[in-house]
């Protein structure tokens, strides 16, 4: 069976998880012993300012996709009511956000802490609109930062090069001190891998 001839499980995802995502769904499609591909669909992570928005957009994305294998990216905490998805449920992270599922770690435990990935570090600029903002706004984009931050943390997954011209902007536009760490494609690979199986199997909810 050729990999165009495989039935697909649909990824819905926020593009927090693009590059990650991208970069494991062309394992996942190359790998002959599988007996499906993936298809990743993706909505801004912009949609988390507005939770009303957010569930709207996902909503009527997986409207869409009704009859179809369906795995759902969006963590417990993406949202405050999930009573939205359809009726009879549909397969989602077990995790609490983006960065739990790509980790492995919650972050919970670290309240104060600004989580990146290299996908999210290349759209930051564009998700907080930085490049529009005004001296001042610039000002209180930074003081609102270290109000509710104390640190951010780099997770450096593989899927894309530390940019390290965007790393110290925005360090500098936060305020925050920037923590590296390698974490690689693993973590995330066994998170996705059990999600597609149990949507694949049509595992009980």
């Amino acid at each position: 069976m050729t990999h165009s001839e495989k039935p697909a499980v649909d990824v819905l995802a926020c593009d927090a998880f693009s590059w990650e995502l991208d970069a494991l769904a062309k394992e996942i499609n190359e790998n002959a012993a599988l007996p499906y591909r993936v298809n990743c669909i993706y909505l801004t992570q912009k949609l988390h300012v507005d939770f009303n928005r957010l569930g709207g957009e996902v909503a009527a994305a997986l409207g869409k996709l009704r009859g179809r294998k369906v795995a759902l990216l969006y963590g417990s905490l993406c949202h405050p009511d999930f009573s939205f998805l359809p009726a009879g449920g549909v397969h989602r992270l077990k995790e609490i956000n983006c960065m739990h599922a790509i980790s492995g770690e919650s972050t919970a435990s670290q309240p104060r802490a600004f989580f990146l990935t290299p996908s999210q570090l290349a759209k930051w600029r564009e998700n907080f609109s930085f490049d529009r903002k005004s001296p001042a706004e610039k000002r209180d984009f930074k003081e609102r930062f270290r109000k509710y931050c104390d640190s951010a943390v780099f997770w450096d997954t593989g899927a894309g090069a530390a940019d390290e011209k965007e790393l110290a902007l925005f360090a500098e536009a936060t305020g925050l001190t920037v923590q590296k760490r390698k974490i690689g494609l693993s973590p995330f690979r066994k998170t996705l891998l059990a999600l597609l199986e149990a949507v694949w199997r049509g595992d009980p909810l």
